[in-house]
This record gives structure tokens, C-alpha cells and sequence, in this order.
């Protein structure tokens, strides 16, 4: 699905296929996306099949008795098989086109009653093939993509309007906060209920605003500044904390109570006195915005210090010679176009940059190795200077470091590249699994910790067949509902997901660099 070649040829894009941007000559995870038709399961138009079928049968064992034609089949029931039939929908398969090539005996092509029986046999046969369980059809762009197992989803905590499971979640700041394990460490849902509401309850007020609900959004921000006045919630929040750390957490509830969110009431009053579509309505909306932002943030503050001091995520021994991240940290990437561009600035919005500035903020709670290999390549200044290896319109990649060395990341001194393994947290697991996709380790629906369901999700690109072959390759996912479905894609659980994009406006990477989190990063 994403294929790596250790000696790839340079970059060539070419045009799009279907809607499909294809990519040549790309060094680590170049995806094999099926078209927007092959990806639609048959099972629709079943009816429709299964009666032109028959009506197939009835028409042929007529022909039969005037002109046999042993080609009649061979056509729908080959290019099925070719178009991705695996594993006992390719035997069915095979034996239609076997049948409909003649192996059978040839005397009955010649309108007796066993020839009619026999092409009424095989129109049968094409009928089951057809109503067979519903598989990625893929096309001849891409022959070799069947569906397997369904994908994993993205949902599981029902913890408010926009939380995990209520809706696909889209927010990488919610995501993020999700993702830390409370629950697992606190003592299950109830527990952390009183945080989580309070989380809810910006996230209730940001999915109202671009839709102008203001009456949603003002009950969302009144249930948000009850919670942080009520001394019975505060109460329950600062249990959840050890005694040293009940200040920190005491001064961010004060915080929100007196100035952030009184901020969000504010705001969506004007919100709601202004006509939609002004710039007034605009101005609004833009300042709510960064309000609930600044929310956001302070909530996941107070999140990160319920996690207990000292608790790090368990990591197999034979990866104990990987560099670990243990928590978070945030890297400020900086692009800028390479020369003889013929783009010279970015555009956002209506506004232009000379420079693009981005934060990624990896969870070495949810991937402590691959967060923490990724961590140490960009405090080494691995990647400045590097350029945008591949830009698709599905991902955009780089750290491929060439040939010479080996397309990976080789430590000073040493001849061998560094590798890290497939790495994926689940929601419901402590710690993450390793070595596995979902479909190898049987849990295929558990949904994983840092879905791929955000523009700018990061992951890390491995060989197509070798699940522990990362290194130093990156990818950042650009979410496109059509081919790439929050919570119904065929990414999560099979690729090492550990991070999101969460504020910014092939180029050339001008710098990575650590901003926070650096002393949580364990070197061997």
C-alpha cells in the first residue's frame, strides 16, 4: 500500500488517473490508492447483476444450440479475477473461467441437453461469484488491492458532542487529548468524567461556531464556565492530580474561569448580534476561532499533568537500544521554495508568506519509539536542509537520505541503518502494539490511538512487507474524505501514526527544530 524501494530513481510525477495522483520512483511509502470506483463495494448493485445474469444464461443457452462460443464468459469472469480476487473468490473465479473456456468436455458445445446444462451451470457460478462477499475490486492501475479485513475505526470515546464515537472526530487537538490514557491510568471513564466534560464542552462550542449555531455554541461555553466555578467539579478534577502539581492545575482552572472563557461568552454573543456573511460575522468567527483554541490547550495541559510522574510506556527490550520519547514534544518545521520555483510564496487564505511554519506535536505516550526517533533525528538537524521528497495530494514525504545512505538514517560509527518497528497505540490498550498490523494481531475495529482522520497527521514510511523497516522516512497525511474516510481507512493500525499538525500557515525543509518536550526524549 505504501511501497519503500531502498534504490529508487528520482521523484516523476505523472498525471491524474480517476482522481488518483500516481507517483513513479518514489524511496519509502508510495501508496497504491485504488479509484474512487474500485473502492465502492459491489454489494449495491447485487439485484442488478444477479438479474442481467440470469437473463445472460437464458439469452447463451439459446446461442448455444446455433453457434457455440467458448469465449462468452472468458471475458467478465478473467477480468474479474484481475481486477482483485484473492483467495477463495479467486478459486471460484478461476473455475468460472475455466468452465466458460471449455475445459470441460468440448461435445457439449453442440446444442445437446448437457451443453445447455452446462452454460446454464456456469452462468451460475459467474451468479455466486458476483454475490460473493463485497472485496476492493481495485483496477488495472492496481491489480494487487483487495479489501481483507474492515479497516479500523477512529472512535471510541463517547465522552461528548464531538468526542471519539459520537462523530468522526477531525480536531487533532481533541484527538490528541483522547489520546492520553486517563482512563487506563485513573481508574476508567467515571473517573476522569469531570475533565472530560469540561473538554466536551469547548469541543460543543467549536463545532457549532462555523455553522453559526450560536445557541449551541453560548450553552456550550455556560456549561463549560459552571463547570470551572462549581467548587464540587474543580474538586473532581484536582483529585485526579498529585498534591504537587494541584497549584499548576489550580492557576490553569483560574485561568479559564476569569479570562478564557468569559473570552468564548463574549464572543459568541457577538457572534450571534452580527447578520451571516459580514465581516463583522467574519471577524467573529476568527476570534472564536483562536478562543476556543486557547481552551483547547490549557484543558490539555491540565490532561498531561494527571499523567502520573515517572510513568512511561512499556518497550520491549529489543527495542531498548532506540531512542524513547516519554510525553510530548512539539517541532516547528520551516519550508521555503527551493530554487528556480516557479511558485515563490505560500498562500493562505487570502494572505501570502515567503515562509511556511508549521507545529507538529508527536505522542511518544501513545508511540514512544517512533516519536522518540523521529524527536532525536530533528534535534540532530537530520532533516534541515532536506527537501520535500514526494508531494502527491494524498501525502507529502521526506527523510530519505539516498543511496549512498541506504535511504535510511546510519548512526556515527556504525554501517547499519538504524531501523524502528511498526509501532500502533490502541484506545483500551496501555501499551502499544509492536511488530504487528492490526490484521496480523486480530483487531481489526479497535480504534488506534492517533487516527489517521487530520490533515497533517505524521506517520513513519516503511517497506511495503517489512513491518520493523522504518528509519528515518516520513510522511504527513493529507485528508481527503472521498478516497480517505475519517474512521473507515485503510491506514490506521497499519502504519506507525504519532503526531498531528496543529498550528500553521516538495519544497525545502529550511529547519526542523525541538520547540518543548526535548528533555522528555530518553537516549540508549
Amino acid at each position: 500500500f505504501f511501497r519503500m524501494s531502498c534504490k529508487a530513481p528520482p521523484l516523476r510525477l505523472q498525471s491524474r488517473t480517476s482522481g488518483v495522483a500516481r507517483a513513479e520512483g518514489v524511496a519509502a511509502a508510495a501508496p497504491a490508492m485504488p479509484t474512487r470506483a474500485a473502492r465502492r463495494a459491489p454489494g449495491g448493485r447485487v439485484v442488478v447483476v444477479a438479474a442481467c445474469s440470469l437473463v445472460a444464461v437464458a439469452v447463451l443457452s439459446q446461442v448455444q444450440k446455433v453457434a457455440p462460443s467458448t469465449e462468452t464468459f472468458v471475458s467478465p469472469a478473467s477480468s474479474w479475477a484481475l481486477a482483485g480476487g484473492r483467495g477463495s473468490g479467486a478459486a471460484l473465479r478461476g473455475a468460472t473461467a475455466r468452465a466458460a473456456a471449455g475445459e470441460a468436455d468440448s461435445e457439449a458445445s453442440d446444442g445437446s441437453f448437457w451443453g445447455t446444462l452446462r452454460v446454464m451451470a456456469s452462468g451460475l457460478v459467474l451468479c455466486a461469484a458476483l454475490l460473493g462477499p463485497p472485496r476492493l475490486s481495485g483496477s488495472l492501475e492496481h491489480p494487487g488491492l483487495t479489501a481483507g479485513p474492515e479497516p479500523a475505526l477512529a472512535g471510541a470515546y463517547k465522552g461528548g458532542s464531538f468526542a471519539l464515537g459520537s462523530k468522526v472526530n477531525k480536531d487533532p487537538l481533541s484527538l490528541l487529548q483522547y489520546a492520553l490514557p486517563l482512563e487506563d491510568l485513573l481508574g476508567g471513564k467515571e473517573k476522569v468524567q469531570s475533565i472530560r466534560a469540561l473538554q466536551a464542552d469547548i469541543e460543543y462550542v467549536k463545532s457549532n461556531v462555523p455553522v453559526r449555531l450560536w445557541d449551541k455554541a453560548s450553552q456550550g461555553s455556560n456549561d463549560a464556565a459552571k463547570a470551572v466555578a462549581d467548587p464540587t467539579s474543580r474538586k473532581d478534577i484536582l483529585a485526579l492530580v498529585s498534591a504537587d502539581r494541584k497549584p499548576q492545575v489550580e492557576a490553569i482552572l483560574d485561568k479559564l474561569q476569569k479570562d478564557e472563557i468569559p473570552k468564548l461568552v463574549r464572543g459568541i454573543e457577538k457572534g450571534a448580534s452580527v447578520s451571516m456573511g459580514t465581516v463583522k460575522d467574519e471577524e467573529a468567527f476568527v476570534s472564536l476561532g483562536e478562543d476556543t483554541k486557547a481552551c483547547q490547550e490549557l484543558i490539555g495541559q491540565i490532561e498531561d499533568l494527571m499523567i502520573p510522574a515517572g510513568y512511561t510506556t512499556t518497550v520491549p527490550a529489543e527495542f531498548s537500544n532506540l531512542p524513547r520519547l516519554s510525553g510530548r514534544a512539539d517541532i516547528e518545521v520551516t519550508l521555503k521554495r527551493p530554487e528556480g520555483s516557479t511558485e515563490k510564496k505560500y498562500q493562505k487564505d487570502e494572505a501570502t508568506f515567503p515562509e511556511a511554519v508549521f507545529t507538529i506535536r508527536v505522542d511518544g505516550w501513545s508511540s514512544p519509539v517512533t516519536a522518540g526517533n523521529f524527536v532525536d533525528l530533528v534535534d540532530k538537524g537530520f532533516y534541515n536542509k532536506m527537501t520535500i521528497q514526494r508531494s502527491d495530494g494524498f501525502i507529502i514525504q521526506t527523510g530519505d537520505s539516498g543511496a549512498a545512505q541506504k535511504n535510511g538514517y546510519i548512526p556515527p560509527g556504525e554501517t547499519k541503518v538504524r531501523k524502528v518497528p511498526l509501532e500502533v497505540g490502541y484506545i483500551g490498550r496501555k501499551d502499544p502494539l509492536y511488530s504487528e498490523t492490526v490484521d496480523e494481531a486480530g483487531l481489526v475495529g479497535r480504534p488506534v490511538r492517533i487516527p489517521f482522520a487530520v490533515d497533517g497527521t505524521i506517520a513513519q514510511a516503511r517497506v511495503e512487507f517489512d513491518n520493523d523497516s522504518g528509519s528515518s522516512q516520513v510522511f504527513m497525511f493529507l485528508f481527503e474524505s472521498d478516497m480517505t474516510p475519517a474512521g473507515k481507512n485503510l491506514l490506521d493500525g497499519r502504519y506507525g501514526s504519532f503526531g498531528y499538525t496543529v498550528s500553521g500557515n516538495g519544497d525545502l525543509i529550511l529547519s526542523m527544530k525541538v520547540t518543548n518536550g526535548l528533555d522528555r526524549l530518553v537516549r540508549p
